[in-house]
């Protein structure tokens, strides 16, 4: 934990609300400063915190909200979480400490086994002090404290178990070289505001530390049985290395056993016999023929192979599904800037396939939906012809492609109208209309207007030609 001697520092612009968030009258003028550091290795605390419950700020005698504990210092506090749970309780401190700040302020400090609690009260209130007798017990209105002075503590080492022994907070661990390894403390870098480290070297090497471990010594090798096979009544073992060595190998007779010597001098050049010690050696051939390895190199190359193709397809489909996206996105824009579509047929002779489509672009439900088509007949010459009995071929027309529908009005504007349409789906009409007696070079102009609940929402035109000439 932080100590005593580093307590609190007002924090520049923290206003006159400081410590505190909008605070209510019963505790503002209290309190200049404040730091809680708490730990929450579950995380269930929910912030912000606020002061319950404050004991000893005031004189006048007052009693005690329900709930808190009984006061055990001359102060004594109890912080919550936004949930209403414990945060701290200073009543519950080991530790309780007091240190005057200048000539009006005074440190009040709480430590518990995991949390420590800070705070600056005024000893003497100023005259410009909006508030001059407090009761000693205060369960503010609004006490919730100024995120600035709580801290959560990272995870920390309480204790060590070794065997059966834990070493817990109240007591430090000391640590020391043992057998075969070194400790050594190495000095770290500190970084001015950053935390206190404490580095240590661990080596472990033969003989290190306090050497090495008792009962190391190398024991007396007996040699009883070889391959499961023991002596006979002389305690002689016959080692034949005649046999064959066994599939793969290269027949019996490559394993050969050699009493092995060492070179004790090079001129004259003398060997030594190692005693009671006999050397087994082998010229065998390799396991694997050349076929065995050429297999395995088509097997490997055949998946090497796979994995390819595997990896050009990937990229393929990559390529693909990026592509797909930029034309998608350029549909999408295209469609949201264009939500309307007339399509028109021209059938000989003087009679026009009309079909037009709107589609519903936006997140809700569209209400009250009006397509209103509005024709228009022109001759050769671009004159509107106005004296017609241009109209519908026939009384109904298809709305969505398959449900039979009655078009509203009558030549040049008709409507259609529909009770909503759902988001992302469209308004579809089709019908044909007649142009008894058109001559060549006349054509149609369609006009296509929406409106929802009376607001118009978008429009287009087409201009189609009429046919005429009906020969084959």
């Amino acid at each position: 934990m932080p100590d005593l001697e580093l307590p609190v520092a007002e924090v520049p612009l923290g206003g006159s609300d400081y410590p505190f968030v909008d605070p209510s009258d019963d505790i503002v003028p209290l309190w200049r400063d404040a730091y809680l550091a708490y730990e929450d290795r579950a995380c269930q605390l929910q912030r912000p915190f606020h002061v319950y419950w404050l004991y000893g700020f005031g004189s006048i005698v007052a009693p005690p909200p329900p709930g808190v504990p009984a006061p055990t210092h001359i102060f004594d506090i109890l912080i919550v979480d936004d949930d209403g749970v414990e945060v701290f309780d200073s009543t519950a401190a080991s530790s309780f400490e007091l240190a005057d700040w200048g000539a009006d302020l005074q440190i009040i400090e709480w430590k518990t086994a995991t949390a420590v609690a800070r705070v600056v009260r005024r000893r003497t209130e100023a005259s410009n002090a909006p508030v001059t007798n407090f009761p000693d017990n205060i369960s503010p209105d609004n006490g919730e404290l100024d995120e600035r002075i709580v801290f959560k503590l990272p995870p920390r080492v309480n204790s060590l178990t070794i065997g059966l022994t834990t070493v817990g907070p109240d007591k430090s661990p000391i640590l020391e070289s043992g057998y075969n390894v070194d400790l050594t403390a190495v000095t770290p870098t500190l970084v001015d505001g950053g935390r206190f480290t404490t580095e240590l070297e661990i080596s472990a090497a033969p003989g290190g530390g306090i050497g090495r471990f008792p009962g190391c010594e190398d024991p007396d090798i007996v040699l009883r049985r070889v391959n499961g096979q023991i002596a006979d009544s002389n305690g002689n073992l016959l080692l034949d290395t005649a046999q064959d060595s066994g599939e793969g190998g290269s027949g019996g007779g490559c394993y050969h056993i050699v009493v092995p010597t060492v070179i004790t001098s090079e001129i004259p050049r003398e060997a030594t016999v190692v005693p009671a010690t006999l050397e087994v050696r082998n010229d065998c051939g390799p396991c694997c023929d050349c076929l065995d390895y050429i297999n395995t190199y088509r097997g490997i190359r055949r998946t090497w192979e796979r994995l390819r193709d595997l990896g050009i397809q990937a990229e393929d489909d990559r390529d693909r599904h990026s592509s797909n996206i930029i034309r998608w996105n350029e549909q999408k824009n295209c469609r949201e800037l264009n939500p309307t579509r007339i399509v028109t047929i021209p059938f000989c002779p003087c009679v026009v396939g009309v079909g037009c489509s709107w589609c519903n672009l936006g997140p809700s439900c569209e209400l009250d939906v009006e397509l209103r088509i509005t024709c228009t007949w022109f001759d050769r010459d671009g004159q509107e012809v106005t004296d017609t009995d241009a109209d519908t071929v026939c009384d109904t027309t298809l709305l969505g492609g398959t449900q039979p529908y009655a078009l509203g009005g009558s030549w040049p504007v008709y409507r259609v109208f529909l009770d909503s349409v759902e988001p992302q789906q469209n308004a579809n009409v089709a019908f044909r209309l007649e142009f008894p007696g058109c001559q060549s070079g006349d054509a149609v102009e369609i006009l296509l207007e929406v409106y929802t609940g009376g607001s118009f929402r978008g429009g287009r035109t087409l201009v189609t030609p009429l046919l005429t000439d009906c020969a084959c």
